[in-house]
């Protein structure tokens, strides 16, 4: 058969089974020498098929490869060598945006949506082919393309070091397009199909093409995994000489258009998840954005399956330009709001968004709440869950948070240490310790976050407190009356007020007005070299600046501003910056080894390019040794006063718990609470040490036994609330010191781990809570009478 022939009905196949009979026919398919090693390697699977873990993260990667051949396309037509001409290629990505596409600072947010959609047109697409179950992907794009006789030192080579010098692009490992394979039908098979742009020196002005397949281990041949070869007859792929393919989607087919130059990528029967297998500009679409949060272009989509509608296809755009232009509609007021922090790592930069309460996160980020980028890619990701560990929360607002943090600014070094090559998950290690830890205080300190918790809260509570006030003061009485609840409950705190203001709240402050460009940067309070502040080594100094520059300054896509901190050591501080309504707090950590009874002088510069010059302000700082906290409480001289209240281990809590506030939830409310027939009780942490409680009303077992019950509907309906708090408690309580060690007790759980227990159990034990109570009730037990059984 012809070899363009052959080529174009590969092309339109859209199952394995067809391409397998085309092969078959060109006696292709059986025949072991016209296959030869991916990569010239007989062990490629252990790189191959250890890459992504997700369809959907492997196919991003094809994506970014499309985006870094037409930049890298963009170089060589004027002559240049992207990995040789240091001096003259653009030294960054958004370099070579503004010199190859004349798109400024804010990127994809300074063009318009219709221009957004010309540009991803002349660039790169992908198609949706095949069945709905199990379809077929095309990602095609308009960059360099390369001649048949580079195939093996490019699409077909692993582990060179082929993009590892241009400093423009994002693929560096020269592995990470390979873990599509996996996820190609039963036999890995892909169609790789280029041309060289005629316009880059050496172009041969011939399409050449290949196909790979997965070959199973072999008993006899003693090869114990898999290995990927391509098509290569004779040791080369297959070439043939046309000006263009008629291989592009037309409005209302899958080809028909013609392709003069570039790469044509086909995955056949591509295992995406079933609910991302529907139609392309739907839930695909969303999740390639949460992976692409800001694309180096635009992506063309296109549906070209058996679906109807006005049209099938649209332009992703990526995440941030999603979220930002959603803004009105699904944002809380106020948000993004943006914040910069420094760790041994580098410097990190992150963007805080806040949905409205009926918005569904999934619709955006499906299960991730904290998404980490590199030059807008999504390297790996932190569960929603995380906002609600016990030090970060945020339960109320873990639904509706998205925080994006862009690490692009720290070192190599540091991304080997955090980030896996494969781009999808982050590296268990100390770096990866001291962000999260960042993190969690970041997101618990934030001022908008608190201020939004406890607006979630009170319009949660207050139309529904008021109904329980009998069952509360049982509950409160039943504690008080208990020598071993007490100790377990009360703290020797007063009970919080659910609906206490909180310090620093917007409530009775006057409206901050910002300025888009800010215009001052001042103190607090003002310090000088005579009266500085006096901060201890081993603490962080907290520092309070006012200016009025927007929450989201840091942050934003258009005219981003830059927060700097200078000093006159060579230190590399570590900092994080919490920019809230004219007030910026600047936490600064002063290392435990620092020298004590220094004079520094920082400075603090706020600007963006619009600006003549920057903002700046300085102060002044003296170290001081370090002063414990039992010094610092008026304890005696070398003496360690102890807190009757403190808890077990190093930095845990105080035992205790605040008394619970009790919540009803009807039928109708269910949905807010992920209830159904059998659920029973639902916690969520208040951030302040308390709990509120959310009991499951119209349970199924409570609806039977109010039925078919004597007792009084209210009598039931308060033994089944306390019952399943008291139940709640005894999960939330923390152990007694040394109950690990002593008893073999269950180590210490997450917050997230102790609501889904308290689910759980509370579920399994609502049946036989009021028949156990009711018969306990009758059992009239006496003292020293027993219910059988031999003594312990």
């Amino acid at each position: 058969m012809n070899p363009m022939t052959m080529c174009l009905q590969l092309l339109k196949a859209d199952s394995e089974a067809q391409v397998i009979a085309i092969l078959e026919r060109n006696h292709l398919w059986h025949d072991a020498k016209a296959w030869t090693d991916y990569g010239n390697n007989d062990n490629n699977w252990s790189i191959i098929g250890n890459q992504q873990g997700q369809a959907e993260a492997a196919l991003v990667e094809k994506i970014v490869n499309a985006h870094d051949s037409i930049l890298m396309a963009c170089c060589r037509r004027e002559g240049l060598d992207p990995a040789g001409s240091r001096s003259r290629v653009p030294k960054s990505i958004k370099e070579a945006l503004h010199r190859y596409f004349k798109l400024g600072k804010n990127h994809l947010s300074g063009i318009s949506s219709q221009e957004r959609s010309a540009l991803a047109e002349r660039t790169c697409g992908v198609v949706a082919t095949g069945a709905k179950q199990g379809p077929s992907y095309a990602i095609f794009d308009f960059g360099e393309g390369q001649n048949g006789g580079e195939f093996f030192d490019t699409f077909l080579s692993l582990a060179k070091s082929n993009k590892l010098t241009v400093p423009f692009v994002q693929g560096k490992f020269n592995q990470g397009s390979t873990g599509a394979l996996r996820f190609c039908g039963e036999h890995c098979i892909q169609l790789i199909l280029s041309k060289r742009d005629p316009s880059i020196a050496g172009a041969d002005g011939q399409w050449a093409f290949t196909i790979t397949r997965r070959f199973e281990p072999d008993e006899h041949s003693r090869r114990r995994s898999s290995v990927i070869r391509c098509l290569a007859p004779g040791g080369d792929v297959i070439r043939f000489a046309a000006s263009s393919l008629p291989v592009l989607p037309t409005k209302t087919s899958a080809f028909g258009r013609p392709m003069w130059h570039g790469t044509y990528v086909k995955l056949y029967e591509y295992n995406v998840a079933p609910a991302l297998s529907t139609n392309l500009q739907f839930d695909m679409k969303y999740r390639l954005s949460a992976l692409l949060v800001e694309p180096v272009f635009p992506v063309r989509l296109y549906e070209r399956r058996a679906y109807e509608g006005h049209t099938l296809e649209t332009t992703l755009n990526g995440l941030e330009l999603r979220l930002t232009e959603d803004g009105d509609q699904n944002i809380e007021p106020g948000f993004p709001v943006g914040s910069t922090f420094t760790t041994a790592a580098g410097d990190f930069k992150l963007r805080i968004f806040a949905l409205k309460k009926d918005i569904n996160p999934r619709r955006y980020t499906g299960g991730d709440g904290i998404l980490f980028t590199i030059n807008g890619q999504t390297h790996g990701a932190f569960p929603r869950t995380f906002f609600q560990r016990k030090h970060v929360g945020m339960d109320y607002l873990a639904r509706s948070l998205i925080v994006v943090v862009d690490c692009s600014a720290i070192s190599a070094r540091a991304v080997e240490q955090i980030f896996m090559p494969s781009r999808d998950r982050l590296v268990t290690s100390n770096l990866t310790k001291e962000l999260e830890e960042a993190l969690s205080e970041l997101i618990r300190d934030n001022d908008a976050l608190q201020e939004l918790r406890q607006k979630r809260r009170q319009e949660e509570l207050s139309a529904k407190i008021g109904d329980n006030k009998q069952a509360q003061e049982i509950f409160n009485s039943i504690v008080r009356k208990s020598p071993v609840l007490s100790k377990l409950l009360i703290t020797g705190e007063k009970i919080l007020n659910p609906f206490s203001s909180r310090a620093g709240s917007s409530e009775g402050r006057q409206a901050f007005e910002p300025r888009y460009i800010p215009s001052f940067l001042e103190l607090l309070r003002p310090n000088s070299a005579h009266t500085p502040r006096r901060v201890e080594v081993g603490r962080t100094a907290r520092i309070q600046l006012v200016t009025d520059a927007p929450n989201d300054y840091l942050v934003r896509a258009a005219d981003q501003g830059s927060f700097v901190l200078a000093s006159t050591t060579d230190h590399h501080w570590h900092k994080r910056v919490n920019p809230f309504e004219g007030i910026w707090t600047l936490n600064l950590s002063i290392p435990e080894d620092f020298p004590v009874d220094c004079l520094l002088t920082f400075t603090c510069t706020l600007g963006d390019d619009t600006m003549p010059e920057p903002l700046s302000v300085s102060f002044w700082a003296q170290t001081i040794p370090f002063v414990p906290q039992e010094a610092q409480a008026g304890g005696s001289s070398g003496e360690k006063k102890k807190n009757p209240n403190q808890g077990a281990g190093k930095g845990r809590p105080p035992p205790g718990l605040a008394l619970p506030h009790i919540i009803e939830v009807r039928r109708q409310n269910w949905a807010d609470h992920e209830f159904h027939d059998y659920a029973a009780l639902r916690v969520v942490g208040a951030g302040d040490g308390s709990y509120d409680f959310y009991v499951n009303m119209d349970n199924l077992y409570l609806i039977n036994e109010v039925q078919n019950s004597n007792t009084d509907k209210l009598i039931l309906e308060n033994r089944f609330k306390l019952a399943l708090v008291f139940i709640g408690v005894a999960i939330l309580a923390e152990p007694n010191e040394g109950a690990t060690e002593v008893s073999g007790a269950t180590p210490e759980l997450t917050m997230a781990d102790k609501e889904s227990l308290v689910r759980l159990i509370s579920e399994r034990m609502a049946p036989i809570l009021l028949p156990l109570v009711d018969e306990l009730s009758k059992t009239g037990l006496e003292e020293g009478s027993s219910l059988g059984g031999e003594p312990m």
